[in-house]
């Protein structure tokens, strides 16, 4: 447990030092990835940050392009699954899913 929770900060410090880069004119791209864990709460159970239940995640890619000084489009996805049980570990509801999105992002 211990070598990978050092894993895990060293690639935390690896990423975030070569994220440290701003946009600039020479430089108009931004990609960035990340990942997470999905949670439920609704009419089919409520395994919302109920840790007793399965961990399931998603992983996710932006895509970021400075159009003009002021102004980025950015394209977003992420991909993943989510899963809430009842007891005895009987999976009640299941599901995989995806979402993206395209955004103008205006930068004071």
């Amino acid at each position: 447990m211990r070598k990978l929770a050092t894993l895990l900060i060293n690639l935390f410090l690896v990423l975030f030092f070569f994220s440290a880069h701003a946009q600039t004119d020479e430089r108009p791209f931004m990609v960035g990835m990340n990942f997470g864990l999905p949670q439920y709460s609704g009419d089919m159970g409520n395994g919302f940050f109920n840790l007793s239940q399965p961990l399931t995640s998603f992983v996710g890619l932006t895509v970021q392009k400075t159009l003009a000084a002021k102004l980025d489009l950015v394209l977003d996805g992420s991909y993943g699954t989510i899963q809430i049980h009842c007891r005895f570990r009987v999976i009640r509801f299941s599901s995989e899913f995806f979402q993206s999105s395209l955004n103008l992002k205006y930068n004071f």
